[in-house]
């Protein structure tokens, strides 16, 4: 077989996966969901029969009360760390410029 003829027979299978593929993806879409239900998906000609009310925290309906964004209420813990060791940090800083400032004036005649 000249690799002509296996070039032409390998275009020839890719065009039959390509054309397999399309086929599989038109049938996936005509079985497609169209509507929710508890059950699964129904088809829209039909009605969904187990619709309860308003989709509010404990009507069964899987819905859960808000909660609110922001910060955890254990952020406070966080924070007192964060702003002792900021202290922590500045002291020694403080300390440092001291220390430096005061072997310049050493060394000055």
């Amino acid at each position: 077989m000249s690799r002509k003829d296996e070039l032409a027979e390998l275009k020839a299978r890719v065009d039959e996966q390509r054309a397999r593929i399309d086929e599989l993806e038109r049938a996936a879409k005509a079985r497609a969901p169209t509507g929710p239900s508890a059950q699964g998906a129904i088809p829209s000609s039909q009605q969904m029969s187990n619709v309860r009310g308003a989709n509010v925290a404990g009507s069964g309906t899987g819905w859960a009360r808000e909660i609110p964004l922001g910060p955890s209420m254990h952020q406070r813990y966080v924070d007192a760390q964060l702003d002792a060791q900021d202290a922590k940090d500045r002291r020694e800083l403080i300390e440092q410029k001291a220390r430096e400032q005061a072997a310049l004036k050493a060394i000055k005649p």
